[in-house]
């Protein structure tokens, strides 16, 4: 998977997958479900671009170690037609959720490259096949 890094903040990355991924780690996980809480909660004037998970973000925690993966994606100004890439759902897609009282684990951290490698195992084409015989 072809992946391109188009913004990055002092905590987080955001990265242009090749194709939407519809298949991910956290199985409870549901884009479609996610997309429209987001799309209720936007204001009249903002409006979320991306119907499939094109994007992601790669998240450090600020206040202790944890690094998570969250769908991302374009929202738009319709006033002045601005496009910023942001975070449609904070339910994560990847990572492991660790304890701040015990300052996180420094075990479950991983280069953005394993999370993005992960997410194309899961959605090459032969799991994708696997996944639609199971249903």
């Amino acid at each position: 998977m072809k992946h391109k890094l188009i913004r990055k903040t002092r905590l987080q990355r955001y990265y242009k997958l090749p194709k939407p991924i519809t298949i991910f780690p956290n199985k409870s996980f549901n884009f479609k479900n996610e997309l429209k809480i987001l799309k209720r909660k936007l204001k009249p004037e903002y409006k979320a671009i991306d119907n499939e998970c094109n994007y992601i973000c790669i998240s450090d925690a600020k206040t202790h170690t944890e690094r998570l993966v969250f769908a991302a994606g374009r929202i738009k100004n319709t006033i002045n037609g601005k496009i910023i890439i942001s975070i449609y759902s904070y339910a994560k897609i990847d990572g492991i959720t660790t304890t701040i009282i015990e300052g996180g684990d420094h075990t479950t951290i991983h280069d953005d490259e394993v999370y993005l490698r992960h997410l194309s195992i899961l959605n090459s084409s032969k799991n994708k096949t696997k996944q639609k015989n199971k249903q």
